[in-house]
């Protein structure tokens, strides 16, 4: 659309308008940019070049050099920082104009070293390398920590899956692999420790209303630990029909409970009786 007149473009943009909100969407659109940022990358169009873009006050922070992570990671944080500026790079001119701000940032976490263009247009040739499956062990990294962790670990697989092992195949050297993970800094664990905390507080308790083992059986559908309720219970037998009703002044499964312990047991059959129930003959 750069060869589009404003008013060309401006009707363009209408009619694109008109699609989304056909379908129930809504859209943005702005006409006649030169240059636009998208996610990470200021695109300019006259220019048909490209480089890193970070959101205004955005400043970039990294790891303390001295903080406790595994040292392969400290050690190729400024390379990784370079590879990725330099692939938002379409040119070293570009990286140049863009790398004070993160040598600047690099500098105030104790990294003396700073970040290199690396052109990333090359496309390496040559022989792939076979895949292989690799298992990974994940062991979480700590400084206070002076066994070697990993070396130990696989020491242990040569040890018991030696050559002549029919798992050698699976666990060795080249299929086993070892990895330090990181773990959580302390304002994570004290964050994510005051979210659960104050989730808790704000939830209000859930009363149970049933307890039965099998929630399908309840005598009172899903209810029965609810108290002062009326009730009414009829027997049948061959000859005649027997009707009770009484009030269950507590939980109604303690009083369902003692109704089958009577049934069950002579010695408990005055038990729900005394007091005030209605017996009727049917």
């Amino acid at each position: 659309m750069r060869s589009f007149s404003s008013s060309n473009a401006d009707l363009v943009r209408k009619d694109l308008v008109k699609v989304f909100q056909s379908c129930g969407l809504k859209i943005t659109v702005q006409t006649n940019l030169r240059s636009v940022n998208f996610l990470d990358v200021t695109l300019n169009l006259d220019t048909a070049s490209y480089q890193p873009y970070r959101k205004p006050n955005d400043e970039p922070i990294y790891i303390n050099r001295l903080s406790n992570h595994p040292p392969t990671i400290i050690k190729n944080i400024p390379q990784a920082i370079g590879r990725r500026i330099s692939e938002l790079s379409s040119s070293e001119e570009a990286f140049k104009n863009t790398a004070p701000a993160y040598n600047e940032a690099l500098k105030s976490v104790g990294y003396n070293q700073e970040i290199e263009y690396q052109d990333t247009s090359a496309t390496r040739e040559g022989k792939k390398n076979r895949s292989r499956k690799i298992i990974w062990y994940n062991p979480p990294f700590s400084k206070n920590v002076k066994t070697n962790i990993g070396a130990n670990f696989l020491k242990l697989i040569s040890k018991h899956f030696p050559k002549g092992n029919k798992l050698h195949k699976i666990f060795n050297k080249s299929t086993v692999k070892v990895s330090y993970s990181c773990m959580r800094n302390m304002q994570q664990i004290i964050k994510s420790h005051n979210s659960d905390v104050l989730k808790r507080a704000h939830q209000e308790p859930q009363q149970k209303t049933c307890n039965c083992r099998q929630p399908s059986s309840c005598p009172l559908r899903g209810n029965c630990l609810d108290s002062d309720v009326i009730y009414k219970a009829t027997v049948t037998s061959d000859n005649t029909n027997v009707s009770y009703i009484g009030l269950a002044s507590g939980q109604f499964k303690s009083r369902y409970n003692n109704h089958t312990k009577s049934l069950r047991h002579s010695r408990y059959r005055q038990k729900t009786t005394r007091g005030s129930p209605n017996i009727s003959g049917g």
